[in-house]
């Protein structure tokens, strides 16, 4: 189970380019889960909020072995794109996934 484990860690940190970056895989698979969780009944600044971290993190979710965490941000973008509160960033959030390939 330990060897999966670190296998698992590895494949997941593949495209890291540092190891400083690989330390920090695990807190931006976090803070990407907590912005992906952010409901649609949070505040405006809130979700807009969350959306911005999406966009910003789009390149680290291109890698196929990301592919469940970017499953899950696409569903929050795609949930906020028709609210007009938020929808500009949606869009944005949107935009930039699709720009890394991680949709393709």
């Amino acid at each position: 189970a330990a060897a999966g484990a670190a296998r698992a860690a590895e494949t997941s940190d593949a495209f890291a380019d540092t190891a400083e970056q690989r330390a920090l895989a695990p807190s931006v698979e976090a803070a990407l889960s907590a912005a992906c969780g952010v409901g649609d009944g949070a505040p405006p600044y809130l979700r807009a909020a969350a959306l911005r971290c999406i966009a910003a993190f789009a390149p680290w979710l291109a890698p196929a072995e990301r592919a469940q965490a970017l499953q899950g941000c696409v569903q929050a973008v795609l949930r906020s794109l028709g609210d007009p509160s938020v929808g500009r960033h949606a869009a944005s959030a949107f935009s930039a996934i699709c720009c890394y390939g991680g949709c393709a």
